[in-house]
């Protein structure tokens, strides 16, 4: 049995824990039990038998005590010590529990510098105890590489000093055989991490950024040894006085030295034991150098706070917009009343400069807002929304702009619940790091949208059909008004309707037909048949619109389509018009959508180079006009360009115009083709893409090029094909003279025989280019593309899934101006009211994408065969997309751009 103690003098009590009675007489007895650190435990033996039990007998006792540390050899369990950057040092402390305990260290140094092992306990007689130095790999070493034991008796053993390198892992063992219970310290100390550079080391000097807005920083800092300095830099943000003030600690007394940018050490005013002030009028920007010490009386070392109190950013006394904050003073943007667009220019003068704008709605629906700069390089703006309160809307907040627009620096969008919503637009420098010039553009809702298309015709030989889409998440109401080129006709109402969400429908203006067996051919009400006229779509939110011409009076099979657009110009250039009365008739048309009068002015450029300007011509608010090319006497024979200038008959009117729309249209009679198209507007551009183009056996191309500048153009011509990569690509240069034309066709610039190919050109000045294709007994035609934007809607598409590929061919052709790959969605939006289908295409960077809509599974698969479908494409960044349509039934093909949902921005 044991007894157990807990007094200073033994008094054992019987209070049995374990026992083992040795029954069956074995001759061995044993007991195993648990034990508590610093208690005393008693073992009695006795005989069973008092009589009988006599003799010999051995006891043991074993022992398995719990050890501190791992053993030699354990390195994945040493103890670590950590060593202190700013002092070098570091312990721990031990305990060897046996005579073969050994425990064993690890450390690493953190800086290069001498380093000291040493171990430390009271001393015992007779207590000897050894240190064992090893290196990341457990390999025994010695310090400076001469073999050696290190032990000692005295209550003191050091390893000789040696030098330790920035990252060195050692491993420490104590070891002692006669040492053991006799708790011990280890320390050890490396060289000190110096946490700034000292005194005159200016290459190397710690950073205080200064905070523009302010003028102010700080940094902390500690001074290791008696002897350190730290060395700091800043830029002072403007002229002014600057304080430099020290939150010194336990440190007693400090020493200052200031240098200039030239690191020549100059003299501040003594504020104070911990304050100095100095005048800097070196301008923005100007670099100074700070070092900090100490010396006596007092203490030397410590860590401390430096803070320098610098002046911010001087605004600048002609600042073109308030900042932030100042709603009453924010500029107020002239909304215009008809399209609800506005836009403004402003300068960010300092990067402490913010320019704020108030933007009050007309209309309900999305606002699309972008930054534009044509700085070279592009600033790197930002542009943030505030509520009617100056509340932030965080999430509104865009510094990125649209990849691929080359110059739209920030842009956002939003959508407003109604008219009278005011919104506030920050201009800001993101980071306060750019200055610049900036246009601020607000694409808004208007009172009511309107799309236009300038010309429409109808007659019994002509089918004409206005398809519709509704890009929105709830229906829109519509009307579809026809504006007469005859003004004693004024204007209809020729359609009205609700569209739903998501879904493409549309009206019929021109049956070509009889469809209700009265004997004659039926049309809209309101439409009065062999009169021209313009189309204006008026929706209570956006909507895409095209129309569809097929027109089989003037050649067996001749179609014209073309994407509806909001977008409006003071000139149109049309690079390639004929005049050939019998063999063309050509068509120039536009439409007036100012409440206003104005006046044109037409100039034709020829061949040569020189110009015949046409009588000045006035266009009534709300009228459409035009030109028959063919009986224009004025306008030479044969090939020319044509450029439209508008202005307000009253120059009052300037600021509220907002252009015209310009269109046209080819009947040729001798070849049988048609086609129209809307002109190029703003005088082209000196980057312009055709997406796709092909020259072979059944098909050919061409483009026209027209410099309407006093300066030759030289224009470069890249090619890539569509559909086989391993083509080369085209590269051509051509020279297109000042105020000239150029005419190339697929076959002069030797384009592989029946591939598509799109078409990058670009030039030294801006030019206007058209492209043309005949094809399929019709021809279609564009402008090539000048600008990219990242949502289009085309509302006219068409596939029957039995005949496609035949008689029935579409194509979605995608070009990305951005230097990265871009992701384009492609939602089907069916007139059946069947559900939208979706399909997601990746556009290179700098390369064109082909789709055949008639291999599409979205468009083909389980669809009904006359499947009438709209298109809606999003894009990831700035990408143009163009459709082509050929209908073998109707007779007749077409392409167009996408009708633009939001802003679109250049790629020049």
């Amino acid at each position: 049995e044991l007894g157990e103690d807990n007094y200073p003098t033994p008094k054992p009590i019987i209070h049995s824990i374990a026992r083992d009675l040795n029954p069956t007489d074995t001759g061995r007895a044993s007991v195993d039990f648990s034990t508590q650190a610093g208690r005393r435990y008693y073992i009695v033996v006795k005989g069973s038998d008092a009589a009988n039990s006599v003799g010999g007998y051995d006891l043991s006792v074993e022992y398995d005590p719990a050890d501190d540390h791992a053993d030699i050899g354990q390195l994945m369990d040493a103890t670590f010590i950590n060593i202190v950057p700013s002092t070098g040092n570091g312990s721990s402390t031990g305990i060897l529990e046996q005579s073969n305990d050994s425990d064993l260290f690890v450390f690493g140094v953190p800086t290069t510098g001498p380093t000291d092992i040493s171990l430390v306990w009271d001393a015992v007689p007779g207590a000897t105890f050894e240190l064992r130095l090893y290196d990341i790999n457990g390999d025994r070493i010695y310090a400076n590489g001469m073999t050696a034991t290190y032990t000692s008796s005295s209550g003191f053993l050091a390893i000789p000093q040696f030098t330790g390198n920035t990252a060195d892992i050692f491993y420490v063992a104590v070891v002692g055989a006669t040492a053991t219970r006799i708790d011990y310290t280890l320390n050890i100390n490396t060289g000190i991490v110096d946490d700034h550079a000292n005194d005159t080391n200016f290459s190397q000097a710690t950073e205080i950024p200064l905070e523009v807005n302010t003028g102010d920083g700080s940094a902390t800092g500690r001074l290791e040894v008696d002897d350190d300095t730290d060395l700091f830099t800043f830029a002072v943000v403007d002229n002014g006085d600057v304080i430099i003030d020290v939150d010194q600690g336990t440190i007693g007394t400090l020493v200052f030295r200031l240098y200039d940018s030239s690191m020549t050490l100059i003299t501040p005013t003594v504020i104070d034991g911990n304050s100095i002030m100095f005048t800097n009028s070196a301008g923005q920007d100007a670099r100074y150098y700070l070092s900090i010490g100490s010396t006596f009386p007092g203490i030397r070392t410590g860590s401390y706070t430096v803070n320098v109190d610098g002046p911010p950013i001087a605004p600048d006394p002609n600042d073109d917009h308030v900042n932030q904050g100042n709603l009453a003073g924010a500029t107020v943007l002239d909304v215009n009343s008809i399209n609800g667009n506005a836009s403004d220019t402003g300068v960010i003068n300092t990067i402490t400069d913010t320019d704020l704008f108030r933007y009050d709605t007309i209309g309900r629906g999305e606002l699309y807002i972008q930054i534009f700069s044509g700085d070279v390089p592009t600033p790197d703006f930002t542009v943030r929304i505030f509520d009617a309160s100056g509340n932030e809307l965080i999430d509104l907040a865009d510094a990125i702009g649209v990849p691929g627009a080359t110059g739209v620096t920030a842009a956002t969008s939003f959508t407003s619940s109604g008219a009278g919503q005011t919104f506030y637009i920050l201009v800001d420098s993101t980071d306060d790091t750019d200055t610049g010039n900036y246009t601020l553009r607000v694409d808004g809702p208007a009172v009511t949208t309107r799309t236009y298309y300038p010309e429409g015709f109808a007659n019994a030989g002509i089918h004409e059909f206005i398809s519709l889409a509704n890009p929105n998440d709830e229906a829109v109401s519509y009307s579809v008004t026809v504006y007469y080129a005859d003004p004693m006709l004024g204007s209809a109402v020729v359609a009205t309707g609700t569209l739903a969400a998501g879904a493409r429908g549309g009206t019929t203006l021109s049956y070509g037909a009889d469809i209700d067996n009265d004997g004659n051919a039926d049309y809209a009400p309101g439409i009065i048949a062999n009169e021209a006229y313009a189309i204006v779509v008026e929706s209570t939110l956006r909507l895409g619109a095209s129309l569809s011409h097929y027109d089989s009076n003037l050649v067996r099979a001749g179609a014209i389509g073309e994407a509806f657009t909001d977008l409006t110009s003071d000139r149109w250039d049309f690079p390639d018009v004929i005049r050939s009365p019998g063999v063309v008739e050509e068509f120039v048309v536009w439409y007036n959508p100012n409440p206003f009068d104005v006046t044109l002015t037409i100039t034709a450029y020829t061949g040569s180079g020189s110009t015949i300007v046409l009588s000045p011509m006035t266009v009534g608010a709300n009228k459409r006009g035009g030109l028959e090319i063919h009986n224009v006497a004025t306008l030479p024979l044969g090939t020319f360009a044509l450029e439209i200038l508008s202005a307000p008959v009253d120059s009052a009117n300037n600021g509220a115009n907002i252009g015209i729309i310009a269109g046209l249209s080819r009947y040729d009679l001798v070849n049988r083709f048609a086609f129209g198209y809307l002109g190029v507007r703003d005088g082209g551009s000196t980057t312009n893409i055709i997406t796709a183009l092909t020259n072979g056996t059944d098909i050919t191309s061409e483009f026209s090029i027209f410099n309407s500048g006093s300066t030759a153009a030289t224009v470069d011509i890249v090619g890539s094909y569509l559909e086989d990569p391993g083509l080369p690509d085209l590269v051509r240069q051509v020279t297109v003279g000042a105020g000239e034309r150029l005419r190339l066709t697929g076959t002069a610039l030797a384009f592989a025989s029946n591939e598509p190919i799109g078409l990058r050109i670009t030039s030294n000045v801006d030019v206007a280019i058209t492209a043309i294709e005949r094809q399929r007994g019709d021809a279609d035609a564009t402008a090539a593309f000048t600008e990219a934007g990242t949502s289009f809607y085309f509302g006219d598409a068409f596939m029957n899934p039995l005949r496609a590929g035949n008689l029935y061919t579409e194509t979605l052709a995608f070009y990305n101006p951005g230097d990265a790959d871009t992701d384009v969605t492609i939602t089907f939006f069916f007139a059946d009211g069947s559900a939208e289908r979706v399909r997601m295409e990746t556009v290179a960077a700098d390369d064109f994408l082909l789709l055949r809509l008639e291999n599409v599974a979205q468009v083909v698969q389980s669809r009904p065969q006359l499947n009438y479908y709209a298109m809606r494409i999003d894009s990831t960044s700035g990408v143009v997309v163009s459709m082509t349509h050929y209908d073998g039934f109707l007779g007749g093909g077409w392409a167009t751009g996408g009708a633009p949902l939001g802003l679109t921005s250049s790629i020049a």
